[in-house]
C-alpha cells in the first residue's frame, strides 16, 4: 500500500492510497467521518515546527496553524511532499491556506545538493502519519464514547432506540 494523500478537514479524513498489481496499480480513496487514532492528530500536530522551519517563517508564526493535509509523491524510490496548513486570521473567521514547497525526502540523485530536502526528523513524522492513515483505513478509529451509568450529573446521554421493521 502506497499513501498518497491524507487530509483532515476538522470533521472528516481523507486518505487517497494505491496497490500495485501486475496490470498496474489499482488507486482507492477513503472520505469518512469517523475520527481517527489521537495519534494521528498528534503526528499532523508534529509537522507544524517543520512546516515553520521549511517555510523560513518566524517561530512566533506557529501560533494558530494547523497542519491538514500532505501529498505524498515518489519519483526514484524518493518520497517527496508538499505539506497543506491553515492559519486563523486574527480578527476575523477567515483562514488562510498555505502549500509548503515540494520537498523531497533526499535528493533525487547523486550529487545532488540536500537544500530543500525535509529534515530526518520531518521525514520521520511523515512516515509515521502514513503509517496512521494505514490504520485508518484498515478500520482502527478512535473509540466512540458510550454513555455508561455512573456519568456526572447533568451529562447528555446520548441513547438512541432502534426501531426495527417487522418481516412478518
Amino acid at each position: 500500500m502506497q499513501i498518497d494523500k491524507i487530509k483532515w478537514s476538522g470533521d472528516t479524513v481523507y486518505i487517497e492510497w494505491s496497490e500495485a498489481t501486475p496490470a498496474g496499480p489499482n488507486k482507492y480513496a477513503l472520505d469518512a467521518v469517523q475520527r481517527a487514532l489521537p495519534e494521528f492528530y498528534q503526528k499532523f500536530g508534529s509537522l507544524v515546527d517543520h512546516v515553520v522551519e521549511i517555510l523560513e517563517l518566524p517561530l512566533s508564526y506557529a501560533t494558530g496553524i494547523e497542519a491538514r493535509g500532505v501529498h505524498f509523491n515518489y519519483k526514484k524510490d524518493v518520497m517527496g511532499v508538499v505539506i497543506t496548513i491553515v492559519k486563523r486570521l486574527p480578527g476575523s473567521k477567515k483562514i488562510f491556506v498555505i502549500n509548503t514547497p515540494h520537498c523531497p525526502e533526499t535528493p533525487y540523485g547523486p550529487g545532488k545538493e540536500f537544500a530543500g530536502c525535509l529534515s530526518t526528523e520531518c521525514a520521520q513524522v511523515l512516515k509515521e502519519l502514513q503509517l496512521e492513515a494505514e490504520l485508518y483505513i484498515q478500520g482502527k478509529r478512535a473509540q466512540l464514547e458510550l454513555p455508561l451509568d455512573g456519568e456526572p450529573p447533568g451529562k447528555k446521554k446520548n441513547i438512541h432506540k432502534l426501531n426495527r421493521a417487522s418481516n412478518n
